[in-house]
């Protein structure tokens, strides 16, 4: 007796497990394809949190390093409310310098009303008549300021007596603008 019927059996069996076997390589090749995904998304979390890490470092580093620089910028301004011994230490040149220093167009931001830390401009005309020697030490005063300022329009010229005088005095004169900034600071 014949069975005709038992190698279908095994061919069902056979395409079973091929069925079975397509559709775990197919989980498996996609599971694989998700790890990698995830993998590679973890991989660049690591790399970014590594290059913040290090920029935190870095700005740390840089804040660290210039508390110093920092504490001295405020110095660099002219506080608003003193601005009146700005002006006279301007005018205390002509004693240090044996010039007579004269200052006009005096212009000063008023930051009374301002919020701290708002700037201004204090600018002032600068006229000093003297010796060579004492109207240079005037300018070179003015330059060397320990505020951040700028001395502009600078012109200097010789003057004189009238030629039927006596005796004739020739003294240099120096005139020119001084601007400097200024800052509303907490009182």
């Amino acid at each position: 007796m014949k069975h005709h019927h038992s190698h279908i059996a095994l061919l069902m069996v056979a395409l079973s497990i091929t069925i079975f076997i397509f559709a775990l390589y197919g989980y498996m090749h996609y599971a694989v394809g998700v790890s990698l995904d995830r993998a590679l998304v973890a991989r660049e979390a690591v790399k970014n949190e590594q290059v913040y890490k290090n920029q935190r470092q870095g700005l740390t580093s840089l804040y660290n390093d210039t508390i110093k620089d920092r504490a001295a910028l405020p110095l660099l301004f002219v506080a608003d409310d003193q601005k009146v011994e700005f002006i006279e230490k301007i005018e205390s040149f002509g004693d240090t310098t044996n010039a007579r220093v004269i200052l006009s167009g005096i212009v000063a931001d008023d930051l009374a009303t301002s919020p701290v830390g708002t700037l201004g401009r204090i600018s002032i005309r600068v006229d000093a008549v003297g010796s060579w020697a004492s109207i240079m030490r005037v300018l070179k005063m003015a330059e060397t300021l320990p505020y951040k300022s700028s001395v502009s329009g600078v012109r200097v010229d010789l003057s004189g007596d009238s030629p039927d005088a006596k005796e004739v005095k020739r003294e240099w004169r120096v005139t020119f603008v001084l601007d400097t900034a200024s800052i509303r600071r907490v009182i």
